[in-house]
């Protein structure tokens, strides 16, 4: 992480744990969707509401300007 650039981990907790890329930030894609009920569910894995992303993403120090790289496992 440096500057106007953050990198975020989108795999779970555990994956990060055992290893990520330097400077990178814990960000599983689950913190950033609707996960009430269950897979298969209308709703399950949507992004979140427009405040309630905006938050999230904030909270991780991610502005308007700010370049972002996301990472996953395939």
């Amino acid at each position: 992480r440096g500057g106007d650039v953050v990198v975020l981990d989108a795999r779970s907790v555990k994956e990060y744990a055992a290893g990520h890329v330097d400077g990178a930030l814990s960000a599983p894609w689950q913190s950033f969707a609707n996960m009430a009920g269950k897979p298969g569910n209308a709703s399950w894995g949507t992004l979140l509401p427009a405040d309630k992303l905006g938050a999230a993403i904030g909270a991780l120090g991610i502005g308007r300007s700010t370049r972002v790289l996301v990472y996953a496992s395939s």
